[in-house]
């Protein structure tokens, strides 16, 4: 059986919902009932979740082929890190950027999942630049930020038992040149967040821009 991997609509909403176990071992074949329950999911998905403002049509939707090919391709990372590599190369970085979103929430301790964060934070902040004035907001600048958020607190928890706890290559990434606020946002929303304790950010600045990062142990969990 051949299957065709798709550009994503309900398939890339599927985005921060953990795999389910009809993921975990792809059949050759699906029943109407499995269909219908991979159809619904879908459907549920992108009802909840709105990861941009433009829609992109879910191709061929309505055959069983269609719907086989994408429970296979959110069941395997390099065939996610596959289609967001070949959508960089035809010059799509949003579709890129939705697949490798969909690697990080489907594939979370995928070795394809680490090392592709630094792909996934300059298509971030491509987008997130451009409408970060846009009105009304897009969820570039209102749901997306929050994931990049939790994508680094992950970084951070993997590395917490190495040599080199402090993830500086990745912080700098998110975060050099970008505005103030956003950083002071991730603070607020890290305060919280178990993996960032035992670390205080600290960053210099000039004229509103991050341009200094670096990373100061502490033992004090406890807000100043």
């Amino acid at each position: 059986m051949s299957c065709r991997f798709l550009a994503p609509a309900g398939l890339l909403a599927a985005l921060i919902v953990p795999a389910p176990a009809v993921l975990a071992e792809p059949a050759a074949t699906a029943s109407a009932d499995e269909i219908a329950a991979l159809r619904a999911r879908l459907e549920t998905v992108e009802a909840r979740l709105k990861l941009i403002d433009r829609k992109f049509e879910l191709l061929g939707a309505e055959s069983e082929e269609a719907l086989v090919g994408a429970r296979v391709l959110m069941a395997d990372p390099a065939l996610l890190d596959g289609q967001a590599m070949a959508a960089l190369e035809a010059k799509q970085p949003e579709l890129a950027y939705r697949y490798f979103a969909l690697l990080r929430s489907l594939h979370p301790e995928s070795r394809l999942t680490r090392e592709r964060f630094p792909f996934a934070v300059s298509l971030f902040r491509l987008s997130f630049q451009r409408d970060r004035y846009a009105n009304p907001p897009t969820p570039w600048t209102t749901t997306e930020p929050e994931f990049m958020f939790d994508w680094l607190a992950a970084i951070f928890a993997a590395r917490a038992e190495t040599d080199e706890p402090f993830p500086q290559d990745e912080t700098q990434r998110l975060f050099l040149g970008q505005p103030r606020d956003f950083f002071e946002r991730f603070e607020a929303w890290g305060r919280d967040q178990p993996e960032l304790r035992g670390w205080r950010i600290l960053y210099e600045e000039d004229n509103g821009r991050l341009e200094k990062i670096e990373g100061q142990p502490t033992t004090d969990d406890r807000d100043d």
